[in-house]
């Protein structure tokens, strides 16, 4: 065994980053606070990601 064939925590929470870095996700937040034209563009965002998804 040599230290290149090693695996380490870090190589697994690396592989694990990548695998969530990868999935496509949208989060978006709305509260009745936000002023009315700022949602509509969170919905858009959240549209334009749906979209983006679709192949």
């Amino acid at each position: 065994m040599d230290a290149n064939s090693r695996v380490t925590g870090r190589d697994v929470l690396l592989k694990i980053w990548t695998q969530i870095a990868s999935a496509p996700l949208a989060i978006a937040v709305v509260h009745e606070d936000i002023p009315a034209i700022s949602q509509q563009n969170i919905y858009y965002e959240l549209g334009v990601a749906q979209a983006d998804d679709v192949t």
